[in-house]
């Protein structure tokens, strides 16, 4: 097996990974983030923002990491089919990255000095409302560079290993 199949299967596996935890998000955790009580969800809130703070770094660089290299070694065809939706997936990647860094990461640093005992007040629904938009966007992106990524996959495939 070539180092770019071994590559490209990685980047299956990891942009899989994404687009399930984007859909498991999209039919579980949004529509109960929208129901659940402003305290109980500050609380929940909080305690989840531990975990995958700690954990998605590592997950979403691996990623992004598999991507670049697997563009690195298809750069003599980058006018592939393949080549291209690689790129396209690593777009997509780089937009929930943008999300992230730019509404996910503020809204969960306010949500870290919110005290679980206190009253809730307006701007916590405001907060909700704008954390629930780009969980959803992030999942659309996160489904789509699986797909695109799957795409460029079975291009790839398609042009280089003989089948039996």
């Amino acid at each position: 097996m070539k180092i770019i199949e071994i590559v490209l299967v990685l980047t299956i596996v990891l942009t899989g990974l994404s687009a399930g935890l984007g859909f498991a998000n999209t039919v579980g955790y949004m529509p109960a983030m929208k129901d659940t009580p402003a305290l109980h969800l500050l609380y929940f809130w909080k305690h989840a923002d531990h975990y995958f703070r700690a954990r998605m770094p590592l997950f979403g660089n691996a990623l992004l990491l598999s991507l670049v290299v697997g563009l690195i070694l298809l750069r003599k065809e980058w006018q592939s089919a393949a080549f291209l939706f690689i790129a396209l997936s690593l777009v997509a990647c780089v937009g929930d990255l943008i999300i992230i860094l730019t509404q996910n990461l503020p809204l969960n640093k306010i949500v870290e000095t919110l005290d679980t005992e206190k009253a809730v007040n307006v701007d916590f629904e405001v907060m909700r409302s704008k954390a629930i938009s780009a969980y959803y966007l992030r999942a659309i992106l996160n489904m789509a560079s699986f797909g695109l990524a799957l795409t460029g996959v079975i291009f790839y495939l398609r042009s280089h290993v003989t089948w039996v």
